[in-house]
């Protein structure tokens, strides 16, 4: 009776609004697992130490400079002649270039005048033996990549939260209701205290619109559930972009927003009744593309978000579980819910969505 009297009133309201019918209620289901190429994630939860590896590249750099060697060498030559002559010569020999043997080998040619006209001039060859100090200043860069060492401490397993009446809704809104495109909505849409929808139509599979006194009692008891997830104690804190990273079961918080780039994982570690509670203290919001994935036994209806002002969806994005939201939930063209819109005090658009209540 509450279904009936709440599409009979709104479509009295509404008349542009349609509702169709597609057969019972289809098993929901999250998005696929599916696998992510940013950095190694930072992983939260259960207790235990996770191993980091370092791998240190070393890049030399600097400049040898050239040695410069003198050397002397003196020599006696004897003339074939009827006189004896002795002849003095003194070399000097300079390396140039890169020396890369420590020793050199340098060999120079000398001129010595005889005393002896019947040998006036004679050719000496000298070869000196060089020993070497090169000394090189080296600059050493070291690039260090790593992954660090995270020591998590296990959670307290929570309960879930009461939504009471108000776990019936797809969509809860307080200010209205407004769709472009085509939307489809699996469950019961709620609107107290505004009854103001309007934009195009949205199809329903299962569910009805509700205004009045049901719609009313169920945003008490989303206030209720509201307070009581934000009211939890002793969580891990998270902060900023969540993409990339695997979750496991437990109570997280961040005094500020939180973004969602890439694929955030929810992993149950096998427990289906496994429950994540994000209490966030300003916004959501998803990137376009941005999906939650659930893992090993998690599901929709054990996954609670507890946002304290709005709440944005990206295009395409897929998410998962009930939000509640301070203010307004905005879904943008081809976003997809596994879970609940339900909005305090503002109101839910849509942009070609598909909603879908995890529970009957």
């Amino acid at each position: 009776m509450k279904k009936i009297i709440g599409v009979l009133v709104l479509s009295a309201l509404l008349p542009a609004v349609l509702i169709t019918g597609c057969g019972s209620k289809s098993n929901p289901s999250g998005p696929g697992d599916s696998s992510n190429n940013t950095p190694t994630p930072i992983v939260i939860g259960p207790a235990g130490t996770f191993t980091a590896t370092m791998t240190n590249t070393a890049t030399n750099t600097g400049t040898i400079t050239p040695a410069t060697a003198t050397n002397t060498a003196t020599r006696t030559t004897t003339n074939t002649a009827t006189n004896t002559a002795t002849n003095s010569a003194t070399n000097t020999a300079t390396n140039t270039g890169t020396v890369t043997p420590l020793t050199a080998t340098n060999t120079t040619t000398s001129t010595a005048t005889s005393t002896d006209t019947s040998t006036p001039t004679m050719t000496a060859t000298n070869t000196a033996t060089n020993t070497t100090t090169n000394t090189a200043t080296k600059t050493m860069t070291n690039t260090a990549s790593y992954t660090p060492t995270i020591t998590a401490t296990a959670q307290t397993a929570q309960a879930a939260v009461n939504l009471n009446s108000a776990a019936h809704y797809a969509v809860l809104a307080y200010s209205g209701i407004t769709s472009t495109g085509s939307t489809t909505i699996c469950g019961n849409i709620g609107l107290s205290p505004s009854t103001s929808a309007s934009g195009a139509p949205v199809f329903l599979c299962t569910g009805g619109f509700v205004t009045g006194t049901n719609a009313d009692n169920a945003q008490l008891d989303l206030t209720t559930a509201y307070n009581n997830a934000a009211g939890r104690l002793n969580p891990a804190s998270i902060s900023g972009d969540l993409g990339g990273l695997t979750l496991y079961p437990g109570l997280y918080n961040t005094a500020g927003g939180i973004g969602i780039t890439g694929d955030l994982t929810l992993d149950a570690q096998g427990n289906t009744n496994a429950i994540f509670i994000f209490q966030i203290g300003t916004t959501l919001t998803t990137a376009s593309g941005g999906n939650v994935i659930l893992a090993n036994g998690a599901t929709a209806a054990n996954i609670f978000w507890q946002v304290g002002s709005s709440c944005a969806l990206g295009t395409t994005s897929s998410f998962v579980g009930t939000i509640m939201a301070h203010t307004t939930i905005a879904f943008n063209t081809g976003a997809t819910l596994s879970g609940r819109a339900l909005s305090e005090t503002g109101q839910v658009t849509m942009q070609s969505n598909t909603i879908t209540n995890p529970t009957p």
